[in-house]
């Protein structure tokens, strides 16, 4: 083992994979097929080597079973080579291929010779003479084993890794918790336990069908014997709730482990127990486990350790399935519904549990404990990684994925209101024998069930015919595009959500549509548009508006899965699924009856509502309302962009492009798009370079270049920025170096708060080139590397994290292991994985500084069908922006303002936003009699509206017009923060959730497991906002310290309600006390030891927080709701 610490890697790695061992093991556990062992160490190596093959860990899923030859059949090179392009040329991730650029386009060359430049893990092993050494000791197949197949991890002492090849760590960690799956298959030892804990015997050759109470079930060649007259299929039955403690697990689930891999619950069954009946002679039917291997071919686990093909398994379970699959149907039926684990249904819970649901009576039943073979056995569900994406007929992947794994974006709705011309069911279909057509009934079904959008751009597969299923389909499509094409939808729309679009600004901006008149809209559409049969029963129907009302209502980030759609539908409802009306209906018809009622529910609620809303409405978010929605007319939305327009091209900003200079623009010119988002009293102009062709690509390249070679400039020389801070953690810095002075000694304190008005606007294009050139004036030849990478690590408290890390530097080690090395030396790294994704050597200060030359003068945006070029001010949506407004005011203060901090006071701008604290009288109102006149030469112009002071300015303690006048002894608003201009307290301000309800101010949605990623977004708000700066008892006193422990608690408390209502499929609080009250319980232990972090090392003032008394608490907690708290929405 290497010297250090690796303890925490180590049971990352172990988390994450089942396999976890060194190099030295897996080689002393290899048998080569000679019969003779691998041996890697030898007596005579060096301790070098020895220690370096001892800290190689090598993860797989899956053991090693037919090893090959021992034989060295190629050079390190050419083994190299061949994994390489072929990686590449199979498109599989793989993080030895990174920074390789194989283009593969010549298919005859030679696959073991290299194609492109070896950077990054490549020329690490490449160029490494130990690994030349570990190759040719362990044969060519071995070694290309590991090198393709397997995930290998170096250590860098003291105590963290990085990963050379395989699958990217990073894939595993999910942010969402897993999905668990459900599993049919062999029973290990052929004992099953009921409910109760008793323990029966079933055997039955080896197969089962396992039930919630262990015993056999049977079925009656598609017969369903046990259906009573009258009796109903429901996707969401009542069921017993148990309360049980679990991890993450609400009502009547059973505890939610992270090594379990199918998820169960816990209930009973009343279902009747089954036989396949063959030639009149009943036997057990045979279950099979179906899943996907490494190849993605599809195989059957028998119970064993062996993986059988399925060409040979298949003919030996052909006929029970085809009478499974019943007269008329295909095998194929039964297969793709057996294939995405959903013969019987899944539905999820909302917390990670995949409740399987009786198809016959619609009660709820535990899904089978099915242990499956080391090979495939499931690693932890953090470290599962699944696929998820939009409904099929979006996406154009048929058969369609489980509901669970099927998502409807929110996001689909924004920036539509282009009217009802290209909404999906007035399109029409493409085709190259008949031209362009309007859509008919058969059109649809193809769309919704078969072959997707792609089939009216004339892209799909050759049609075929229709399966008998669908036929009734097609009359009562037909009917829905008459509806549709005779529905009013005008009329409708003003009488429910009628709008003037008349007015002056400031009216305009409050004629936004609520959520719930937009629903009733969109309800009134829905029952005039969509045949009754399709929704089988007024249950249902009532269901899908239910699940629309809620969606409309859902915040900008948030998503809705298909299984929530889906949840307490009533399938046999719906006459139109059924091939017979009098036939048996057995599991596996009832659920592709399921597959079929999802795909079309989740086309009205995404292709139809959806299409629906953003054709009559313009959605937008809005400043100062978190995630919340606007619905805009987009009669009303025209007329406010227009007007916003107009008084953004009157400042002068921007001038129009005619025919002639728009063609004699450069080849490498990008055009951006505006767009402007609704603020109280205005709106905000934000401009976006979209595009995802080449050129576009290369812009956005060289502009993260940029960003990132000012940033290497002020890092060396921090002067360049002012008074520049970026967030708490530097307010807090500032602060902290004047507080101590003025505590010990008090003194009156003058603030003043000023706000540059268009700060990114109105900077001007020749200030901007002459400070840019001076920051890049001293790099102009000298070379810059840049490196992105991944980083994993475990939290105490949050699980599993991860995150993407870009970093610059003008002298960087190209080995990765110097580089964490490094920093490790540094501190900014420790028990963590790192993944290097890219790495560059060639960006030269020159070449940054004329395309920054070049960004400037061929600034080009569009609007409308109008071109023009910004002549003056940067792009407010550009990730450079910021940097450099900060570089430009930074410029500005250290010429006007050089001595302001020398008195015993202390300047900070929060990009725009000035504050000066200063014991100085004149020196404050100096600052502000220069701010108020305006610098021209930086653009610099103050919104008088925007300016606040603690002292009078004029004669007889007057202000100018428009500034805000404060008691010299107050709490002084700046940045959402409060400062006490007495004592320098800070509080946070919670005037900003006025009015707003914090259930937007989450992103929510649907999770796998809500449970735990309600529990992983309440610990990541509480570490973010237990910051130092207000909980330090050095810059702040007891009684704030208090204050604000128990303001922020109760804020989070809030958090919690919100999240508790916002839990998927009507889970409740009151269904599972023992999880939610724990996890209050994590919440105040969490939140003491982030308070402790706060004053660590100052044993004095931490001393003060052990004393604490009920008269302390109700000190603090008095009044128990703040003024501030009351405008808070739920």
């Amino acid at each position: 083992m290497p010297s250090g610490d690796m303890t925490r890697v180590l049971g990352i790695l172990s988390s994450l994979y089942r396999h976890v061992e060194t190099l030295e093991e897996f080689a002393d556990h290899t048998v080569f097929r000679e019969g003779q062992r691998a041996v890697l160490i030898e007596p005579t190596d060096t301790t070098r080597f020895i220690s370096f093959v001892r800290g190689v860990f090598v993860c797989t899923d899956k053991t090693l079973q037919d090893v090959p030859s021992c034989n060295q059949i190629s050079t390190v090179p050419e083994l190299l080579a061949f994994v390489l392009n072929n990686t590449k040329r199979t498109k599989k991730r793989n993080v030895l291929a990174y920074g390789y650029g194989y283009t593969f386009q010549d298919r005859d060359a030679d696959q073991f010779k290299f194609h492109g430049e070896i950077t990054q893990s490549a020329a690490y092993i490449h160029g490494s003479d130990l690994w030349k050494r570990i190759c040719q000791r362990l044969g060519t197949d071995v070694s290309k084993y590991l090198l393709e197949s397997c995930a290998l991890f170096v250590t860098v002492p003291p105590s963290s890794a990085f990963q050379v090849c395989g699958v990217p760590v990073y894939d595993r960690v999910s942010m969402s918790t897993g999905i668990s799956r459900f599993h049919l298959g062999y029973k290990r030892n052929g004992t099953t336990r009921n409910s109760r804990g008793r323990s029966k015997e079933v055997r039955n050759g080896g197969w089962v069908f396992q039930g919630s109470d262990g015993r056999k079930r049977r079925r009656d060649g598609g017969r369903d014997t046990g259906k009573r007259k009258g009796e109903e299929v429901s996707l969401g039955g009542k069921r017993k709730r148990e309360e049980v403690e679990g991890d993450g697990c609400l009502p009547g689930k059973r505890r939610c482990t992270q090594r379990e891999a199918p998820t169960v619950s816990s209930g009973t069954s009343s279902r009747k127990h089954r036989t396949l009946e063959t030639n009149g002679v009943k036997r057990p039917v045979e279950v099979i486990s179906l899943t996907k291997g490494p190849t993605q071919n599809l195989q059957v686990f028998n119970g064993s350790s062996n993986v059988e093909p399925v060409s040979a398994e298949m003919e030996r379970l052909r006929k029970p399935m085809e009478q499974l699959a019943g007269p008329g149907r295909p095998l194929e039926a039964v297969m793709v519904t057996i294939a995405p684990a959903e013969s019987s249904k899944q539905v999820s819970d909302g917390t990670g549990n995949i409740e399987q649901m009786s198809m016959k009576t619609g009660h709820r039943r535990p899904a089978a404990v099915v242990p499956r073979p080391v090979e495939e056995q499931s690693g932890p569900v953090s470290a599962t990684v699944h696929v998820e994406g939009g409904p099929s007929w979006r996406t154009g992947s048929f058969p369609p994925l489980p509901h669970s794994q099927c998502f409807i974006r929110t996001l689909g709705m924004l920036y539509g209101g282009r009217g009802m011309r290209r909404f999906l069911l007035n399109r029409k279909r493409k085709s190259r024998d008949e031209g362009p057509r309007r859509l008919q009934g058969r059109d649809l079904v193809r769309l919704v069930f078969f072959e997707g959008v792609a089939y009216l751009n004339g892209t799909g597969r050759k049609p075929e015919r229709l399966p008998r299923r669908f036929f009734t389909l097609v009359p009562l499509f037909c009917q829905l595009l008459r509806r549709h094409r005779r529905c009013p939808y005008s009329k409708i729309l003003q009488r429910v959500c009628p709008a003037v679009g008349q007015g002056d600004m400031a009216s305009l901006l409050s004629q936004h549509s609520a959520p719930h008149r937009v629903y009733l809209f969109v309800r009134e559409c829905l029952n005039a548009v969509v045949p009754s049969q399709f929704w089988g029963s007024d249950h249902n129907r009532f269901k899908f508006l239910s699940t629309v009302r809620n969606f409309l209502s859902m915040g900008k980030f948030e998503r809705m899965s298909l299984a929530e759609l889906m949840w307490k539908m009533k399938v046999n409802d719906c006459d139109w699924l059924k091939i017979s009306q009098t036939g048996r209906c057995p599991p596996s018809e009832l659920s592709y009856r399921t597959r079929v009622l999802g795909q079309l529910l989740a086309w009205l609620l995404d292709g139809y509502v959806l299409g629906l809303v953003r054709a009559m409405f313009y959605v937008t978010e809005s400043m100062g309302q978190k995630n919340a929605l606007r619905f805009y007319r987009y009669q009303v939305w025209a007329k406010l962009q227009e007007l916003a327009f107009s008084g953004h091209l009157s400042k002068g900003q921007m001038s129009e492009l005619t025919l002639a200079q728009l063609t004699s623009l450069p080849k490498t010119t990008v055009t951006s798009r505006l767009r402007f988002i609704p603020k109280t009293e205005g709106m905000r102009p934000i401009t976006r370079v979209i595009g995802a062709d080449a050129k576009t690509r290369l812009f956005q390249t060289r502009v993260k270049e940029l960003l990132d070679v000012l940033g290497v400039c002020v890092r060396s020389s921090p002067s360049l920025l002012g008074s520049t801070v970026w967030g708490l953690t530097d307010i807090h810095r500032v602060l902290s170096s004047i507080t101590p002075a003025q505590k010990d000694k008090p003194q009156p304190l003058y603030f003043v708060k000023v706000d540059v008005s268009g700060a990114y606007d109105s900077l001007p294009h020749t200030q901007l080139l002459e400070v840019i050139g001076q920051v890049l004036s001293h790099v102009q030849e000298e070379l810059f590397s840049v490196r992105c990478y991944a980083k994993v690590w475990a939290d105490t408290h949050e699980g599993l994290k991860k995150t993407f890390v870009r970093q610059a530097d003008t002298v960087a080690s190209t080995n990765m292991k110097g580089f964490v090395m490094s920093l490790q030396r540094e501190g900014k790294v420790h028990d963590a994985i790192l993944v290097e994704q890219h790495f560059s050597t060639d960006i030269h200060g020159k070449d940054v500084l004329e395309f920054f030359t070049q960004m400037l003068s061929s600034c080009v945006v569009q609007f409308g069908k109008k071109s023009f070029r910004q002549c003056q001010g940067i792009p407010q949506g550009s990730v450079v922006s910021s940097l450099l407004c900060c570089l430009c005011y930074g410029h500005m203060e250290n010429l006007l303002f050089p001595n302001v901090s020398q008195r015993g006071g202390c300047l900070m701008r929060l990009v725009d936003d000035f504050l000066l604290i200063t014991p100085d009288l004149s020196q404050a109102q100096t600052f502000l009699k220069t701010l108020m006149a305006g610098v021209p030469r930086y653009g610099c112009v103050v919104n008088p509206q925007k300016v606040a002071v603690n002292f009078p300015l004029g004669e007889g303690g007057s202000c100018p017009a428009g500034v805000r006048l404060l008691p010299l002894h107050c709490l002084f608003p700046w940045c959402g923060l409060l400062l006490n201009t007495h004592t320098l307290d800070v509080h946070n301000n919670y005037a900003s959730y006025a009015g707003l309800s914090l259930r937007y101010s989450l992103t929510l949605g649907s999770a796998h497991c809500a449970g735990q990623q309600m529990k992983r977004k309440l610990m990541s708000i509480l570490r973010f906002k237990c910051h130092a700066l207000f909980l330090d008892l050095r810059t702040n006193s007891l009684e704030a310290v208090y204050s604000n422990i128990y303001k922020l608690v109760l804020l989070h408390a809030f958090r919690f309600h919100a999240c508790a209502q916002s839990l998927p499929f009507g889970q409740k609080v009151g269904g599972n006390h023992s999880y939610f009250l724990n996890l209050i319980w994590d919440l105040a232990e969490y939140t003491n030891q982030l308070v402790r972090l706060c004053n660590k090392g100052k044993r004095k003032l931490e001393g003060k927080l052990v004393g604490l008394r009920l008269a302390r608490i109700r000190q603090a907690a008095t009044p128990k709701m703040p003024e501030d708290f009351k405008a808070i929405r739920a």
